[in-house]
C-alpha cells in the first residue's frame, strides 16, 4: 500500500476530502517525526509502538578480504507490535 492509496483510504473512511486528509496524514507524520527525533517512544493503542533506539558500533570482518572494520553506533526506528496486532498476525499466519 502507498501513500496515495492509504489517503485514498482514509478519505472515504473518514468521507473527508483528499486534500484534507493529505494534510492531516501529512501533519501527523510531522508529529511522529519530530517526537521520535526528541528520544519519545510512540505508542499507539491496539496496534504497536515505535522508538528510535542506538545501535552500538561493532567490529565486522570483510567475507571476501578478511578485513576487520567498525561499524559506527548509528540510530534506527524499532517497530513492537502489541499482542493484540501479533495475535491476529499470527491467525492469518503472517508472524510465528
Amino acid at each position: 500500500m502507498t501513500t496515495k492509496d492509504l489517503i485514498a483510504e482514509l478519505a472515504s473512511q473518514l468521507k473527508l476530502t483528499k486534500k484534507e486528509t493529505t494534510e492531516l496524514f501529512s501533519e501527523s507524520v510531522s508529529v511522529i517525526k519530530e517526537h521520535l527525533l526528541a528520544g519519545y517512544t510512540l505508542q499507539v493503542q491496539n496496534f504497536g509502538s515505535l522508538e528510535l533506539k542506538e545501535q552500538a558500533s561493532r567490529v565486522i570482518v570483510h567475507p571476501k578480504t578478511g578485513l576487520k572494520m567498525t561499524v559506527p553506533t548509528k540510530r534506527k526506528i524499532v517497530f513492537h507490535p502489541n499482542t493484540k496486532l501479533k495475535k491476529e498476525l499470527k491467525d492469518v499466519g503472517i508472524e510465528k
